[in-house]
C-alpha cells in the first residue's frame, strides 16, 4: 500500500508517528519544528524505542537547535552522521512496517515555504531495505549522549549553499516561538531557554546569535532584566555607546536602581564623555553593591580618562580595601568574584611582577567557574594583564 501526499504534512506526519507501537527510526537531514519534536517526545513518554540520525551543522547542532537532550534524557538515541554534508535522507520507518519518505525535512521551512510531499508506504520488500540503510547510517555516525560536550557549529562556518536556507530557516523558527498557538507554559519554558542561550552566546561573544535571541525574548515578555543588561553589554561591545545607555536605562525604568544597570551607565556616559553622569552612576553601583571590585575599577578608569588624577589614586585605595575582603574571604564568595577581585586588583597595580602575580591567580579562578557561565571577555583581560 502507497499514499502520496502534497499538503497539510506536516499534520499528517504526525498522526502517523502517533501510532506508532513499538519503535521510530529516522533519518531526517534537517530537524527543526517544534510540533514534530514534541510528538517524538510523546511517542519516548509512551516507551516506543526512538533513534534519529541526523546531520551535524548549524541548524541540528547550535544554540538555536531544538533542546535534543530532552530526547536523551527520554531514553531516545540521537546520532550525528559522521558524513554530515553528504546526509540528505528524510525517511523514518515506524515499528519497522511503514515507511514514510519524500522531499519534506522536518522543518518550518519544509512546512510553511517549499512545495513538498511525502509517500507513506507499507510493502515489506522496501522496508527490509530501508532498515538496511538505516543501520549502515547508524555505523557510520556518531551516537550523542552529552550535547554540552559538542562544539557548537557557527552560522559562519557553514557552506555557502546552505546560509541561505539556514537564515530563512531561522526566521521560521523565530515566528514559531512567538505564535499564540504555543502554550504559555510552553512559552516560559522556552523563555526560560533562550535567555539562557543568549547569555552563553554573550559569555562566548557569538553577539549576533545573542542578539538574535534576545530579540526574541522581548517579542515574548519585554520585561525580563537579564535581557536588558545583556542588551546593554551588547550594544558595549559593538562600540553603540548611545544604545548601551538606552537598554541600561530601560532596565533602571523597569525595575529601579540596581547596581549592574548603574555600572552600564557609568561605562556608557564616560565613553560619550559625560563626566558627571558617568561618576554619579559609578557612585550609585558602589554605593548598592560596595564589595563588587569592578565598579571601584570602572570608576578608576574614567576617572585617569577625566584627568581626575588625585581622585583616582583615592579610589585605588577602596577597591585594594575591597579586592583584600573577598581574596582574603574567598570561601564566602563565588569563583567569579574572586576571579574579578584579582583582575581587577592587577590592573591598578603598577609593578609587572605584582601584576602578573594577580592575573595568574585570576586565571585558576577563571577555570573553577562553571563552563557555562564563563565570560570569556574575562579571559582576554587576564592575558592582556599578563603579557602588560
Amino acid at each position: 500500500m502507497i499514499y502520496s501526499h502534497f499538503s497539510n504534512i506536516q499534520d499528517i506526519l504526525i498522526g502517523e508517528l502517533n501510532q506508532a507501537k513499538k519503535s521510530i527510526k529516522a533519518a531526517i537531514a534537517w530537524f527543526t519544528n517544534e510540533h514534530i519534536f514534541n510528538a517524538i517526545i510523546n511517542c519516548l513518554n509512551k516507551g516506543i524505542v526512538v533513534e534519529l540520525i541526523i546531520r551535524d551543522d548549524y541548524i541540528n547542532n547550535s544554540e538555536a537547535s531544538l533542546p535534543w537532550i530532552k530526547i536523551i534524557n527520554a531514553n531516545g538515541r540521537i546520532y550525528f552522521s559522521s558524513n554530515s554534508h553528504k546526509l540528505h535522507h528524510k525517511y523514518c520507518i515506524i515499528d519497522d512496517v511503514t515507511i514514510i519518505t519524500g522531499s519534506y525535512n522536518w522543518t518550518y521551512l519544509a512546512e510553511k515555504v517549499n512545495q513538498e510531499n511525502i509517500v507513506i508506504i507499507k510493502e515489506k520488500n522496501l522496508t527490509d531495505s530501508y532498515l538496511s540503510n538505516f543501520k549502515d547510517l547508524k555505523k557510520s555516525s556518531l551516537l550523542v549522549t552529552d550535547f554540552s560536550q559538542l562544539n557548537k557549529r557557527q552560522i559562519e562556518s557553514s557552506p555557502l549553499q546552505e546560509k541561505n536556507f539556514i537564515e530563512e530557516e531561522l526566521k521560521l523558527v523565530e515566528e514559531n516561538i512567538v505564535e499564540n498557538t504555543i502554550s504559555i507554559d510552553n512559552q516560559a519554558e522556552r523563555l526560560q531557554s533562550l535567555l539562557k542561550d543568549a547569555e552563553y552566546s554573550y559569555l562566548n561573544k557569538h553577539y549576533d546569535e545573542a542578539l538574535r535571541y534576545l530579540s526574541l525574548v522581548l517579542k515574548i515578555d519585554d520585561h525580563q532584566p537579564l535581557a536588558y543588561e545583556l542588551l546593554s553589554w551588547l550594544m558595549f561591545r559593538q562600540n553603540n555607546y548611545a544604545d548601551q545607555i538606552k537598554y541600561a536605562e530601560k532596565g533602571v525604568e523597569l525595575f529601579g536602581d540596581d547596581p549592574e544597570y548603574n555600572n552600564l551607565l557609568g561605562i556608557g556616559y564616560g565613553m560619550l564623555k559625560n563626566q558627571r553622569q558617568s561618576l554619579t552612576n559609578f557612585d550609585k553601583s558602589i554605593k548598592l553593591l560596595p564589595e563588587n571590585t569592578t565598579y571601584y575599577s570602572n570608576k578608576i578608569t574614567f576617572l585617569e580618562i577625566f584627568g581626575l588624577h588625585s581622585l583616582a589614586d583615592k579610589e585605588i585605595l577602596n577597591l585594594n580595601k575591597a579586592a583584600s575582603t573577598v581574596i582574603k574571604n574567598k570561601e564566602n564568595y563565588t569563583p567569579y568574584n574572586v576571579m574579578k577581585a584579582y583582575i581587577d586588583r592587577a590592573m591598578v597595580k603598577s609593578g609587572r611582577t605584582e601584576r602578573k602575580e594577580a592575573a595568574i591567580k585570576a586565571r585558576e579562578y577563571f577555570y573553577k567557574i562553571s563552563e557555562s557561565e564563563r565570560d570569556y571577555n574575562d579571559l582576554d583581560d587576564i592575558d592582556f594583564l599578563m603579557k602588560s
